[in-house]
């Protein structure tokens, strides 16, 4: 096939320590590592934790035929299933339709890769996409140059970023509704805050990969006033007050993926009322 450098494992975690360590353009792991750990490290990549390039093609091969075992892995964020036993034929045709593939990676609260329309269940909301940078097909067709691919991974990761802020942008402010004064006996206050502290640290560490350091400071606010919430173990108007202020402001310098509109909404008349 023409690769320059092939770098074999035997567990998991040197795969992670390699996939830190330079830029690769696949990832071929065997089923026998185990469902849910090939998952967990495909959605680590996806979401760019510990990966210099999150977009790589990632492989799976199986010795399993059966297709709901085969859409696990596929739901998990790996690009191919390629089942055993593997003839030449069998590989040529995989690495073509890697190659060919436009490479449209989507968002949504818990998943980042590959879109998977056509695994959605019917009346499913889209999710937005981008058109993620195609390493392997860009090194086996000869499409780009070597120097222009790192410049074109990063700025699709600050891409995806953008995506995953903006996507807990909309639950941070659903999370700030029902936080109200007038509305917070509905829900458990401590979920609630686990909730939104959960969402700020997700948007504090897509903002530090991307360099967005205004982003990173607002989230440490809101963290503290989510600390005295705790404290409080009530939502008095003057912290709400302080954390929907927080919230326009976040949202006022989240950056905006391109060809997305903001995926901030609006607060309820609730909260409006409470800033003014």
């Amino acid at each position: 096939m023409g690769f320059g450098e092939i770098y074999d494992v035997s567990n998991m975690y040197k795969a992670e320590q390699e996939l830190q360590r330079k830029h690769y353009d696949i990832l071929v792991l065997d089923a026998s590592f185990g469902l849910n750990e090939i998952c967990e490290l495909t959605q680590k990549i996806r979401h760019g934790v510990n990966c210099k390039n999150p977009f790589l093609s990632i492989l799976v091969m199986t010795n399993n035929k059966s297709p709901q075992a085969n859409r696990s892995f596929l739901n998990g964020g790996c690009d191919l299933v390629l089942e055993k036993p593997i003839s030449v034929e069998s590989i040529i045709k995989t690495f073509r339709d890697l190659c060919r593939s436009d490479r449209q990676f989507v968002v949504t609260y818990d998943y980042a890769g590959p879109d998977r329309t056509h695994l959605k269940k019917d009346g499913a909301a889209p999710a937005p996409a981008i058109t993620a940078p195609n390493t392997l097909a860009a090194k086996v067709l000869k499409q780009a140059d070597q120097k222009e691919l790192e410049p074109s991974i990063f700025d699709s990761i600050s891409e995806l970023n953008s995506m995953k802020m903006e996507r807990h942008l909309v639950q941070l402010s659903w999370l700030l509704d029902k936080m109200s004064p007038k509305t917070q006996a509905e829900f458990d206050f401590n979920y609630l805050l686990d909730c939104i502290d959960q969402a700020l640290g997700e948007i504090y560490n897509c903002a530090l990969r991307s360099s967005f350091s205004v982003t990173c400071d607002i989230c440490n606010e809101m963290r503290k006033l989510v600390y005295n919430l705790r404290q409080a173990q009530e939502c008095t108007n003057d912290l709400y007050k302080h954390m929907t202020f927080f919230y326009r402001e976040l949202s006022d310098n989240l950056p905006v993926s391109k060809g997305q509109p903001t995926a901030a909404v609006p607060i309820s008349p609730q909260t409006s009322a409470a800033v003014n």
